[in-house]
C-alpha cells in the first residue's frame, strides 16, 4: 500500500492502494470489499480485528467513514452525538452526522466523500 506524495515528497489524501502505471484512482481501503481490480494486486476483505473493552465511562460508539472524519473531526462529532444521548436516540444521532457532514463537503465545494455512519448509545449500566 502506497501513500501519494506530491512534487515535494509532501504524503497527501488518504491511505490508498495505487496500481503500478496505472492513471485511473487508488482505491481507498474502505472500499476493498468486492474490488476485483484491486484483488489482483493483494488487497484483502479480511478485516483487522481489535477487541476494546467497554467501560463504565463509555457512553457510545461511532463508526462512520472518511466522508464523516474527514469535515467534522472528533470534537464536532462528539458535540453532535451528545446532543442526542440524552434522549436516547441514536438514529437522530447518525441523522443529523450526515446531514452536517453533507453541509460541510458542499461548503468545501467539488465532490462529495461517502458519509456512512452508525451511532450506538451504551445505556443499561
Amino acid at each position: 500500500m502506497d501513500l501519494k506524495v506530491d512534487l515535494g515528497g509532501n504524503a497527501w489524501g488518504p491511505m490508498r492502494v495505487w496500481k503500478r502505471d496505472f492513471t485511473g484512482p487508488g482505491l481507498a481501503m474502505s472500499r476493498s470489499l468486492g474490488d476485483a481490480e484491486a484483488h489482483s494486486i493483494g488487497v484483502t476483505s479480511i478485516p483487522d480485528v481489535v477487541e476494546i473493552e467497554v467501560k463504565k465511562a463509555d457512553r457510545a460508539v461511532i463508526l462512520a467513514s472518511d466522508g464523516i472524519w474527514e469535515v467534522l473531526g472528533m470534537e464536532k462529532v462528539l458535540k453532535i452525538v451528545s446532543g442526542h444521548y440524552k434522549e436516547g436516540n441514536a438514529e437522530k444521532a447518525a441523522e443529523a452526522l450526515t446531514k452536517v457532514a453533507a453541509l460541510e463537503w458542499k461548503k468545501k465545494g467539488g465532490e462529495v466523500d461517502d458519509i456512512t455512519v452508525i451511532v450506538m448509545f451504551f445505556t443499561n449500566y
